[in-house]
């Protein structure tokens, strides 16, 4: 979430911490090494994840540049699992 944390300190014109830039650069550099889902989903395709457990962000999407196929869509859905 690097682009959203520095995005919003550059709107709100207030100066990242050095300490902050520092601390971004080595949980960079540990998630480059990490395990990866980097795949590019077909129509129908499901990705599901828990994000208790997974640092997760998304490339963006893209319609068939074709327009042969219908225009792709993204739907997200919250789970909550009632602990008993």
């Amino acid at each position: 979430m690097r682009y959203w944390i520095e995005s919003g300190h550059e709107k709100a014109e207030v100066p990242m911490s050095p300490l902050l830039t520092i601390a971004m650069d080595f949980l960079d550099q540990a998630l480059n090494k990490a395990c990866i889902f980097d795949e590019c989903l077909q129509r129908g395709d499901l990705a599901y994840c828990n994000n208790v457990l997974r640092a997760h962000a998304r490339k963006s999407f893209k319609s068939d540049p074709t327009g042969q196929a219908p225009p792709r869509f993204m739907v997200r859905a919250w789970i909550q699992v009632e602990n008993k």
